[in-house]
């Protein structure tokens, strides 16, 4: 039986789980600038955002491999009758507090991109910017709480690997991890959910909100990989760290990739119509929609593509593509381009500037 227990390895799981992941985040993060591309579009803070939470993600799957190569993660201690030392113990809780710091970077880059992209999607009325000011405010004061949290969570901090220091306290590690994790999933739940009364407030057709809601609320599966981090703390146990940790490790890197891909997903539908013209032997739609980014990128673009109630959603048409770029709402300083099908789509917003509402392209200055 302890030749059995020594034995036991899940490095290769490990490997194969933040490998194939990572893959497919860095695939989607290219596709999502690709689509960026094709919609003649300029690239804004949003994309560099997700940029930024890619790299934070490397960074949390190069240390949780260091702690597999190094630190015995994936194989029982020596008090578990494996082979893991209590030096191997040691590096994998000076490596632990990187893990920490890059898993709260890259939720936070992840949770500003989205709130980034609704801005310049949405931002047509001022109360929603509010909202989406406060969001922000909320997702900064998570990473500052929990860095700092998480920098001084033993005294001194080298009590955090080595608990042979005589005085050295810890807080109690197990809630910190628990309820930062719960505090995470009621902030992407609350970020996911921002755009509802937009979309459901728009002319469109019952079926053409719930599409548009299941495109935004794609991020829910992130929300899913947070509920499992949180509920795999339980399977924890002290003594046997380096393997019954492999579970909230290994989700801690899926929540991580699986929210960049879903922040991703959003952005395609420049791609797909591009695919679906290749396919149909059109021309592409970014040939016929040249429409770009203002300098402060504000618009609701072809992410959205809007339609009249009557309009089929599948058409490539550029024509038939409601699109709005915009600056500011009426009575702020700016110079609005806009690009509309139907004043219907946005006449129940309060506060919309009446030209948007127009059905042609037009250049309004407002002071």
């Amino acid at each position: 039986m302890a030749t059995e227990t020594y034995q036991e390895s899940r490095k290769s799981q490990i490997y194969g789980v933040t490998v194939s992941l990572v893959v497919a985040a860095t695939f989607a993060v290219a596709l999502r600038l690709v689509a960026r591309r094709l919609s003649a579009a300029k690239y804004w803070w949003d994309d560099w955002m997700l940029v930024l939470a890619l790299i934070f993600d490397y960074g949390l799957n190069v240390c949780l491999w260091l702690q597999v190569t190094h630190a015995g993660l994936g194989r029982h201690t020596i008090t578990s009758g494996g082979p893991v030392t209590e030096k191997q113990v040691e590096l994998y809780f000076r490596i632990f507090l990187g893990v920490q710091i890059f898993y709260f970077a890259s939720a936070v880059a992840i949770k500003t991109s989205l709130i980034l992209l609704y801005y310049r999607l949405f931002s047509i009325t001022r109360w929603f910017r509010w909202e989406l000011a406060f969001a922000w405010i909320i997702v900064v004061l998570y990473f500052i709480v929990n860095v700092l949290v998480a920098i001084l969570e033993c005294k001194p901090l080298s009590y955090l690997w080595d608990k042979s220091i005589l005085g050295g306290t810890c807080i109690n590690q197990d809630q910190f991890f628990r309820w930062n994790g719960v505090a995470n999933l009621l902030i992407d739940f609350m970020i996911l959910t921002l755009t509802m009364p937009i979309i459901w407030h728009l002319q469109l057709k019952s079926r053409q909100k719930l599409s548009l809601t299941v495109v935004f609320l794609l991020g829910l599966f992130a929300c899913v990989a947070s509920i499992v981090r949180v509920i795999t703390f339980s399977q924890v146990i002290l003594t046997d760290f380096t393997y019954t940790a492999v579970n909230t490790s290994m989700w801690s890197t899926i929540e991580q990739s699986i929210g960049i891909i879903c922040a991703c997903l959003i952005t395609y539908q420049p791609l797909v119509s591009c695919i679906l013209s290749f396919i149909n032997g059109e021309s592409s739609p970014s040939n016929d929609n040249q429409h770009r980014d203002s300098s402060k990128g504000y618009e609701l673009s072809h992410s959205l593509k809007m339609r009249s109630p009557t309009m089929n959603l599948s058409s490539n048409n550029a024509s038939a593509a409601g699109f709005a770029r915009l600056d500011e709402v009426a009575g702020m300083e700016s110079s609005v381009t806009t690009h509309v099908s139907t004043a219907a789509e946005l006449g129940r917003f309060k506060g919309a500037p009446e030209a948007i509402l127009k059905n042609h392209t037009i250049e309004q200055h407002t002071s």
